[in-house]
């Protein structure tokens, strides 16, 4: 695995205790590293278990190097005893046993690296010691990345959920009430296309930094995508609520100063107070929402709370959860496909199958509009049938032109935990034809998360059919490799939020080199997604990412459309296509 020079942590001292219960071994195991050049190493030494729990609870340290054999105990159970006190210190096990049992002993129980002690030098000392912290630096990253805002610094989605839902339980115990506030700049997308992303992503940087300064220190502010912050204000009445709000537009009135570029900046926001008898934190979040679209409609740079006046988007939000409900029992949705190319050659990998709904009266309805309605509804297994059979069925109608084309097709929480995916994936590959080498299975690190031990097993018996699989947005979700170690994975998906940040000189193109390489210590392909420039293509093609999918090479399109796109592929076309937007390939 290749890490950058931004993980060394050579240059500090490091804490290191040893743990040994023969003085003998404890001295030479020091004196060893004293002997390492270029390293300062601050050692202390415990000769028990016990005597390693007292250091430990009193002095934190960098890496513990604990020997198997520890008197009655051993060094095992001290790193389960860490463990289960949720101390993450990484643990180098050395032992004098060459056994392969007490190896995965160690390594289950928690242990970064095992080292012979008939193989101690100052030379593999240092290098398990320096490998072992690298890698903790990464899974530190990756940990960061689960729950924070890569641009921001902001708390993400996940983490507020969590945050929101505690906070709506205290106010049930407590008799508290909490006021949720959406936040939204004010046409946004114009400061993007007139002054470029990179201008766009300073604004929100600024927002979010004028946003903290609004709130208290106990209220949390997070930025659940675009241009969208979220503040949770809690134990609060509705007179500080709106105080708290005019606070944040005054805090606007400064012009935003990017280099030579002032931009009068505004916001629209919307609030709700909850709980209320018949209010959920999902409610208080759509509420909230509804609240912010009345603030823009009438006028922006203002807040509106919400209240019965929004009864019309109650009204709307009940008609397409009922117009959803109809459609999906008569299968009127559809499939469009977008391509994933081989950056490499530029050839055509296959396609990813997206659920599109378009209604008789409202026109086409939004994804991310019409899927929480579906997984509210539990309608996500019907809809899942129906999408899998399509696009399984278009497969082998592209098959008989373009051979071993891949189609992908997105998995919820639910079926992902559901012992009927493996039932529903065998019906429709029996009834379709397809190879099952062909289907792959995109899931986020979410689904798996929520119900770990079901899904792992699923996942298996899936992968032992041939079936692929891929998690989806990679980077931005998962709390440890723990889990990307269990999944038979096939396939890496870099989120859109690092490919849009290419070229900006930030530590996110680090990440991405980060995600390559261990999708390559792994034997992981990978996919990034969100690609439109060329640039970003080319970035990744250099670094070792073999395909992508993004506007650069097409959007989301019919099965008509797909088949013009595939010939276009045909006869190495697509590679002509790469030459003549100036695009690296092999």
């Amino acid at each position: 695995m290749t890490i950058s020079s931004d993980f060394n942590t050579s240059d500090q001292p490091i804490n290191v205790l040893i743990v040994d219960d023969d003085k003998v071994d404890r001295k030479l195991v020091k004196r060893l590293l004293n002997n390492v050049e270029n390293c300062d190493y601050l050692i202390d030494e415990a000769k028990s278990f016990s005597t390693a729990c007292a250091f430990i609870e009193s002095k934190t340290y960098d890496v513990a190097l604990i020997d198997y054999v520890l008197g009655a105990e051993t060094g095992v159970q001290l790193i389960r005893e860490l463990t289960n006190q949720n101390i993450l210190m990484p643990c180098i096990m050395l032992t004098s046993m060459n056994s392969s049992e007490c190896d995965n002993l160690a390594l289950e129980a928690g242990a970064s690296d095992f080292l012979s002690k008939d193989d101690l030098s100052s030379r593999s000392l240092e290098r398990v010691i320096r490998y072992t912290l690298h890698r903790a630096q990464l899974s530190k990253l990756l940990d960061h990345l689960a729950y924070h805002d890569v641009l921001t610094g902001l708390i993400n989605r996940s983490l507020f959920l969590d945050r929101i839902n505690h906070a709506n339980e205290n106010a049930i115990r407590y008799s508290l009430k909490h006021t949720l506030i959406f936040v939204d700049i004010d046409y946004f997308k114009l400061i993007n296309d007139e002054h470029g992303h990179a201008t766009g992503d300073t604004v929100l940087k600024e927002v979010s930094k004028r946003l903290v300064n609004c709130v208290r220190k106990v209220d949390t502010v997070a930025r659940f995508g675009g241009d969208e912050f979220v503040i949770l204000l809690e134990d609060t009445d509705s007179a500080f609520a709106h105080l708290v709000a005019q606070r944040i537009l005054n805090s606007m009135e400064t012009p935003i100063y990017v280099g030579n570029i002032v931009l009068t900046t505004r916001l629209s926001l919307g609030m709700t107070c909850f709980p209320t008898e018949e209010c959920s934190t999902e409610n208080a979040l759509a509420e909230a929402d509804r609240a912010l679209c009345r603030a823009k409609q009438e006028g922006r740079n203002t807040y509106r709370s919400f209240n019965e006046e929004q009864f019309l988007e109650t009204k709307r939000a009940l008609r397409l959860e009922n117009d959803l409900e109809i459609a999906i029992r008569n299968k009127k949705l559809s499939v469009h496909y977008q391509p994933q190319i081989n950056i490499r050659t530029g050839l055509l990998r296959g396609f990813e199958a997206l659920a599109r709904w378009h209604h008789p009266e409202l026109g086409w309805i939004p994804p991310d509009e019409f899927i929480p309605i579906a997984e509210k509804l539990s309608l996500i297994p019907d809809l899942f049938l129906q999408i899998l059979e399509m696009a399984c069925t278009q497969q082998m109608r592209w098959e008989q032109s373009r051979p071993g084309l891949i189609v992908t097709v997105n998995v919820s929480a639910t079926q992902c935990a559901s012992q009927n995916l493996i039932n529903t994936l065998d019906i429709i590959v029996g009834k379709t034809g397809i190879d099952y080498h062909n289907l792959e299975l995109e899931l986020t690190e979410s689904a798996v998360l929520a119900h770990p031990e079901k899904c792992l097993a699923i996942l298996k018996s899936i992968s032992e059919k041939d079936v692929r699989l891929a998690i989806d947005d990679f980077g931005t979700g998962f709390s440890s490799f723990q889990h990307l170690a269990e999944i038979p994975l096939d396939i890496l998906k870099i989120d859109r939020c690092f490919v849009q940040n290419i070229g900006k000189k930030n530590k996110q193109e680090l990440i991405i080199i980060a995600i390559i390489d261990l999708a390559n210590t792994l034997n992981l392909q990978v996919v990034a997604e969100g690609v439109e420039t060329i640039s970003q293509a080319n970035f990744l093609n250099e670094n070792g990412c073999t395909f992508s999918q993004g506007y650069l090479y097409a959007k989301p399109m019919s099965a008509d459309d797909c088949d013009k796109f595939i010939g276009r592929c045909l006869n190495e076309g697509n590679k002509q296509l790469f030459r003549e937007h100036n695009l690296k390939i092999n």
